[in-house]
């Protein structure tokens, strides 16, 4: 119970530590949970179309001296969104989750964790998603479902990289950039691009290296691994 009054400032600080400690925590049950699922459903206003999502998952109850972990429902949000396309909408899912990831690790809980938490993370332990049944939403769960494979194939492509090392990843690194470089016009195309542009063309052609090598490791796995 509190005496007195409290200043808006003291109230927007309330508000916003609370936000903040409820993102962290949401990123540290995120990496800790073995699946989850996710719902979501959308809705305009005055001509501006509103998402609001939730994410369900086992964590640990926090009241329980044993470890028990219990089933949970956290609340992501209510944000606008640009559009009313499924294509909005993945990039809305993108952009709640980088959020809470950015958080989570630059808090001192996601750096005693001792491991980076990312996105693509998040999407490889989704396993469901529940919605109503207009065909925009169905789409939605569609798109998911390959950003879920597409991730998938990245920690295998990942892992297979830890596993043998930079010998494999070279030359396959240089025969990609030597694509990428014949593609846009030769070496003297690729210097005149700005830096950024360069940047973006070199994370893609990694992110594709890495669901390559995914593929190969998928592909080797017996029926019951995949």
């Amino acid at each position: 119970m509190t005496k007195g009054s409290i200043s808006h400032q003291t109230v927007s600080c309330i508000l916003m530590e609370g936000y903040v400690a409820s993102q962290i925590q949401l990123g540290f049950e995120m990496a800790d949970a073995e699946a989850l699922t996710g719902s979501g459903d959308g809705t305009s206003h005055q001509n501006v179309q509103y998402y609001s999502w939730h994410i369900n998952l086992k964590a640990s109850d926090y009241e329980s001296s044993d470890g028990a972990k219990q089933h949970v429902t956290h609340f992501l949000g209510i944000t606008p969104s640009f559009d009313s396309s499924s294509e909005e909408s993945i990039k809305d899912w993108n952009l709640v989750l980088d959020s809470i990831v950015d958080l989570y690790n630059h808090s001192p809980l996601g750096k005693q964790h001792g491991s980076l938490l990312y996105t693509v993370d998040i999407f490889a332990k989704l396993v469901g998603m529940m919605t109503d049944h207009c065909a925009k939403e169905k789409k939605d769960v569609h798109m998911l479902e390959e950003l879920k494979k597409s991730a998938v194939l990245q920690q295998l492509g990942k892992q297979k990289i830890l596993d043998s090392g930079n010998q494999e990843l070279v030359p396959k690194f240089y025969t990609k950039y030597c694509e990428v470089v014949s593609k846009l016009g030769g070496t003297g195309a690729w210097n005149a691009l700005p830096l950024e542009t360069q940047h973006a063309h070199l994370a893609r052609m990694s992110e594709d290296l890495v669901i390559g090598l995914g593929k190969d490791v998928y592909q080797m796995m017996s029926n019951k691994e995949k």
